[in-house]
């Protein structure tokens, strides 16, 4: 098949979309599904048991290295032991702050009717995150950018069977890491008004994107720190 016999098809392909009005598919209202069917038991109670005081006895005699003196200092005060980096939980510790631990909570996006329920059978779907590469309607692979970010923004908003922003929906890499949290946050907030996932890149940045939060949801600290985002 030569070049020339492909042309008239291509120009018909052309003028057959030429002008025309794209239409979004049908899609039933914004909604959040429940679980109707219990989850499947891969593990006996028995088992489960069995890796719950495994899990105790772990923290109990190994415990877990924090980076972080804040983070220690908190857990010091709530009764935990403190060996340098090394933090050790009594087993009685965990299972009381546990009890402490909601069933449910809800989710806040900046839009009241995208906040989410978290917990219990509820179901919530969210965008892929953090894919590397992107492969537009020309077939053609490449490493993300702001532009690819911003289109797949678009799409998680329009769909409402995405409940929420996963994260990066491809990661763009024309952004410096160092204004990559700023920058991507402002496009969440700005182009989809549905929930958005927060990475954990550092205090300060994390502190960044809480007060965008704040801000996008024209809220106080107090109303964050009760309603979170």
């Amino acid at each position: 098949m030569t070049t020339e016999s492909l042309e008239p098809n291509r120009r018909r392909g052309r003028s057959r979309t030429s002008g025309a009005e794209v239409k979004l598919p049908e899609q039933k209202p914004f909604k959040q599904p429940r679980m109707r069917y219990e989850p499947t038991k891969v593990l006996s109670d028995d088992e489960l048991e069995s890796i719950h005081l495994a899990s105790l006895r772990i923290l109990s005699d190994y415990g877990m290295d924090f980076l972080d003196p804040d983070a220690r200092d908190l857990l010091k005060k709530a009764g935990a032991k403190v060996e340098d980096q090394r933090v050790r939980f009594d087993p009685e510790m965990v299972l009381e702050t546990i009890k402490t631990c909601p069933s449910e909570f809800k989710l806040h996006a900046r839009n009241p009717a995208h906040t989410l329920n978290i917990g219990g059978n509820w179901m919530a779907f969210g965008s892929v995150a953090s894919t590397p590469n992107f492969i537009g309607l020309d077939g053609v692979r490449h490493p993300g950018t702001r532009a690819d970010f911003q289109d797949l923004l678009k799409l998680t908003q329009v769909f409402n069977i995405i409940h929420f922003n996963s994260g990066y929906p491809v990661e763009p890499i024309d952004l410096h890491a160092s204004i990559r949290h700023i920058e991507t946050t402002y496009d969440l907030l700005t182009m989809t008004d549905k929930a958005i996932h927060c990475y954990s890149l550092g205090r300060q940045r994390n502190r960044d994107v809480l007060e965008m939060c704040r801000i996008a949801r024209q809220v106080d600290d107090a109303t964050l720190e009760r309603e979170p985002s």
